[in-house]
């Protein structure tokens, strides 16, 4: 059991890594675009040094759909 737990652990950094390395290259490719990302997956994507990429990206990170809504209202004003 224990072997299927930390196979399922590394699994599951792997696709966060691979899934952080997406976000970061598919804003590369849109440089000039606004770039957002809404996951309320704070543990992952909440960390310091993973905002600190995603802002450094040009990405803007939400961990609620309400922070997003507040967003996207301030961008019709």
């Amino acid at each position: 059991m224990a072997a299927f737990i930390t196979v399922k652990i590394e699994i599951n950094c792997i696709l966060n890594l691979v899934g952080r390395y997406c976000i970061i290259f598919h804003a590369g490719l849109h440089p000039h675009e606004n770039k957002l990302f809404l996951s309320n997956n704070s543990k992952e994507f909440g960390r310091r040094e993973v905002t600190e990429i995603l802002r450094d990206a040009g990405v803007q990170y939400f961990n609620k759909t309400q922070n997003f809504f507040g967003w996207l209202q301030s961008q019709a004003n």
